[in-house]
């Protein structure tokens, strides 16, 4: 992961930076990871004209600016999934979160067959089908 700034590690910037994208294209799903290496890893499974992959600096910093969209009118305005890494800890999705933060444990090397049979994958379509949105390159 590249050095930290305060300006780029800082979850309102990683909110503006959403809220922009979306007045430029409201139909955007946002896909929140802490780092380059997850932006890299998940860009090659996600249509990158329906999605964009905001990197939010950390595991804090992306629990900072999920609170933030929930807080924030624009939280209402869009479709978003958390990807926190599940290298060290655990934590629950709260109810009250309407989005659920999921938890990756991912690897670089993973190719599309191996992750079709994670339960992000699954997840993720079910929201699909259930939003009427499709976000993923290859099914």
């Amino acid at each position: 992961m590249p050095k930290k700034s305060p300006e780029r590690s800082n979850p309102n910037r990683v909110l503006n930076a959403i809220g922009m994208k979306l007045n430029a294209n409201n139909n955007l799903v946002f896909i929140l990871v802490e780092g380059d290496t997850d932006k890299r890893l998940f860009k090659k499974f996600f249509d990158d004209t329906k999605v964009d992959i905001e990197i939010t600096y950390g595991k804090q910093n992306l629990l900072d600016v999920v609170k933030l969209l929930h807080q924030n009118k624009l939280g209402s305005k869009v479709s978003f999934f958390a990807l926190k890494d599940s290298d060290f800890d655990k934590i629950k999705t709260k109810k009250e979160i309407k989005v659920e933060i999921l938890e990756s444990s991912l690897r670089i090397s993973y190719r599309i067959e191996d992750f079709k049979r994670t339960e992000l994958y699954s997840k993720i379509i079910e929201w699909e089908r259930q939003n009427g949105k499709e976000v993923f390159k290859n099914k």
